[in-house]
């Protein structure tokens, strides 16, 4: 049995220990399959083997020693797996390999310098693990060598490619070297582009970006391999556009972002790479205008955050293969050209964010089954948002904050099954936002929404709350994911309290909705409680009326809330201590009432979370909550009622002690005709309404009038409340009592009409004592 191969097949579980009894096996292919465990060190009983391959697998563990008996490997791809632990040093023992792919596992500890002894290696890519240390002294000496990748790890040192002395660490050496890829680590040294071009004339794939290295370019013509095809110098300090990537005719890749070249670029950088030219990416630099492009295969286009101006380059309008186009944060002025809906029918992605076009949007989407990203905002746009956007099914993300735009909100929008993002703000838009009967489950895939800072009014959109199933609902696998487009990430800024955060990454967990500064002039709805997942939620600066509801204790991940500069009354409800991340919350600028919730994150906040809101006492706020403030309540229906101040036990005294003194009364002035003594009782009863309405807002009232609580209250001259909270019983008392001290001061005491008041309020009329007054 000379091979076998397994490659991409079903099979799962561990590798048996009886794979060993396969010596006479050459080739070894378990590639792309579901095998778990380690390695069984029967493996090197199969000493025959040249060729070992168990990438993309679930194996893990340390790599079993036992393969040094395998003497004629020539090939071992153990990439894409978990494996741990360092580099056995016996690999140096390996002296017919060729090949080395150990990529993407968790290996770690210092590089072996056996590795780099072996008479025969050509290849290795030890990228995407964990090692530390320096590149052996002994790489540098490997003649072999043609391709090496170290990526993404954490390895450190000097490599400068000027240094003439052979004893130190230079590349300039490895003459046979094609691929270099040292990116993402913390090397140091300075490397001259022109210098390594001419050394280096195999060479056709540098990958520096990110590496900790200084590039410098001093524009000296010499030999340049025509056939170079991938310069990756990203983060390399490079400060001009280097002179030597007009001779590599079939470049494929060029990423220069995130260095320091200034001004205009050449002109014969538009022909560069001719049609072989895939991936051009000159963001992040000082860029300030451009050549026309001829690259008709180019399929990303990067040139954000430079200092461009002019209008829309038409010749982009020529890319027919084109899939990402971003032209974010630069001076770009002007309309956006027709061609800008339908020069690419492979389009995902399109960010002219944060310029200045002016003028509206090319109503001219047809095919645009593959977009994924529309991302306009932060420009002067205005008109509506384009109806033929509801063809783009494939649409996760729709930004077109901060322009003029105006109208109605589109009510297709919710039709779009697979939109995440979706941001209107700071725009003119108006109106209801009413949800479409034929959409029976709007927005499904929905975890931003920010409408903020627009004229959008009447009712919350309770029937999108309803339905943000993505918010609802998060598998969470363990690992952290972002919003993106391809290889693009999208970064958003929002604001919490008040002040606007950036985040240059977005989680796909991150649920955030914003419809602050409209003039939306409903009750939170309960369901908003449902939204369990939602981390941002801001209300502020609305027309809301009515309590807070006790379900917002439901958003156990919530982490700001801002629901201030409203008209909410009602008391905080304690449900909300229950949420254990909320790090911002604003409730100031409201009516609410009553003593501030305790415990957990609410002893975190300062007196600004509450201010603005009379009624509320406790800390952190100055007015202390006297022994007879009510507490909050934790259910909401009893919240519900305490929204107007009256419970529903109150209510029904008040109806009844209302109308039997309404009746009393209306047949005391008809019979009597006496009135004014009418105006009296109703001036007390309307202190005792304002006792009870008040008994929440004693504390605060006492410092508005700088008086002590025994005197705010006084009733007639006559009796004193002091501040103290009254049940029904008391208020009832006291109202017979002025019935009957009323009674007394008639002149006629004695008639039919007040003997009839005095049977049915139950009242003993003294009536030969003086009665004293204050």
């Amino acid at each position: 049995m000379p091979s076998c191969v397994q490659e991409a097949t079903g099979l799962s579980g561990n590798i048996p220990n009886s794979v060993g009894h396969l010596k006479s096996l050459n080739y070894l292919d378990l590639s792309w399959t579901d095998l778990a465990g380690e390695i069984p060190d029967s493996i090197g009983n199969l000493i025959l083997l040249e060729n070992l391959d168990l990438s993309a697998t679930r194996l893990s563990g340390e790599i079993p020693y036992s393969i040094d008996n395998m003497r004629l490997l020539n090939t071992v791809d153990l990439s894409m797996c978990n494996f741990t632990g360092s580099l056995p040093k016996y690999l140096g023992n390996l002296t017919h390999l060729t090949t080395l792919y150990l990529s993407k596992n968790y290996l770690s500890g210092s590089l072996p310098s056996s590795l780099f002894t072996l008479p025969s290696l050509e290849t290795i890519y030890i990228d995407n693990n964990i090692f530390t240390g320096s590149l052996p002294p002994e790489l540098f000496t490997l003649q072999p060598l043609k391709q090496l990748s170290v990526a993404n790890n954490q390895l450190v040192g000097l490599i400068d490619v000027l240094d003439p002395d052979p004893a130190l660490r230079s590349f300039r050496q490895l003459k046979k070297l094609t691929y270099i890829d040292l990116s993402y680590n913390n090397f140091n040294g300075t490397w001259e582009l022109d210098t390594l071009f001419s050394s280096l004339r195999n060479l056709d794939t540098l990958i520096l970006s990110y590496s900790g290295l200084l590039v410098v370019s001093n524009s000296v013509s010499g030999y340049v391999n025509p056939y170079f095809r991938v310069v990756s110098l990203a983060s390399c300090k490079l400060s001009t556009f280097p002179n030597s990537l007009r001779a590599m005719k079939k470049l494929s890749f060029v990423d220069l972002s995130h260095n320091q070249i200034y001004g205009s670029l050449p002109n014969w950088v538009g022909e560069m790479g001719e049609n072989d030219l895939i991936v051009f990416n000159i963001s992040h630099n000082f860029v300030t205008s451009l050549p026309p492009f001829e690259w008709d295969m180019l399929q990303y286009l990067s040139l954000a955050s430079n200092s461009i101006q002019g209008p829309f380059p038409l010749s982009i309008c020529n890319m027919n293969n084109l899939y990402i186009l971003d032209m974010s944060n630069n001076l770009f002025n002007g309309v956006i050209p027709r061609c800008f809906g339908y020069f690419s029918s492979h389009l995902k992605m399109v960010d002219l964010g944060n310029n200045s076009f002016h003028g509206t949007i090319p109503n001219t989407y047809e095919d645009c089954e593959e977009l994924g990203g529309i991302i306009l905002n932060g420009n002067q746009l205005e008109g509506e948002i384009p109806s033929s956007f509801s063809k783009c099914q494939s649409l996760n993300i729709l930004d077109l904050g901060n322009n003029n735009l105006n109208g109605t909100f589109p009510p297709w929008l919710a039709n779009l099954p697979e939109l995440q993002v979706l941001i209107l703000k700071s725009n003119r838009f108006q109106g209801l936002i009413e949800s479409p009967f034929v959409v029976k489950l709007p927005f499904p895939s929905l975890v931003v929404l920010d409408l903020s800072q627009n004229s959008f009014m009447g009712n919350l959109p309770i029937k999108y709350f309803g339905n943000f199933k993505a918010m609802q609902k998060v598998v969470e696998n363990g690992e952290l994911e972002y919003m993106h487009i391809d290889s693009k990430y999208y970064s958003i800024t929002i604001a919490v309290k008040g002040v606007m955060l950036p985040f240059s990454k977005v989680l796909v967990t991150y649920m955030f909705v914003d419809l602050s500064s409209n003039m939306f002039g409903s009750e939170i709805p309960d369901i908003i409680g449902d939204i369990a997942y939602l981390r941002v939620l801001n209300l502020s600066r609305n027309n809301l009326i009515g309590g807070i509801p006790s379900t917002i204790g439901n958003l156990l991940h919530i982490e700001s809330l801002d629901l201030s500069w409203n008209q909410l009354t009602g008391q905080i409800p304690q449900s909300l201590t229950g949420i254990k991340g909320l790090g911002v919350l604003n409730l100031s600028q409201n009516r609410l009432v009553g003593r501030i919730p305790e415990g957990r994150q609410f002893n975190t906040f300062d007196e600004s979370s509450f201010a603005g809101n009379l009624g509320l006492c406790g800390f952190p706020m100055p007015e202390k909550c006297n022994e007879q403030t009510r507490k909050p309540q934790l259910e909401a229906h009893e919240n519900h009622e305490e929204k107007s101040g009256f419970t529903r036990k109150s209510v029904t005294l008040g109806y009844g002690c209302g109308t039997l003194l309404g009746l009393v009364m209306g047949y005391l002035m008809l019979s009597t005709r006496r009135v004014k003594w009418f105006n009296a009782i109703a001036d007390a009863g309307e202190h005792i309404i304002l006792m009870r309405n008040k008994r929440r807002y004693v504390g605060t009232l006492c410092v508005e009038l700088e008086v002590p609580n025994d005197a705010i209250c006084c009733f007639r001259n006559s009796r004193l409340f002091k501040g103290e909270k009254k049940d029904s019983k008391i208020v009832l008392n006291t109202i017979k009592e002025t019935v009957g001290m009323k009674l007394l001061s008639l002149t006629v005491k004695d008639s039919r009409s007040v003997k009839d008041v005095e049977a049915k309020w139950n009242l003993k009329l003294q009536r030969t004592s003086d009665h004293k007054h204050c």
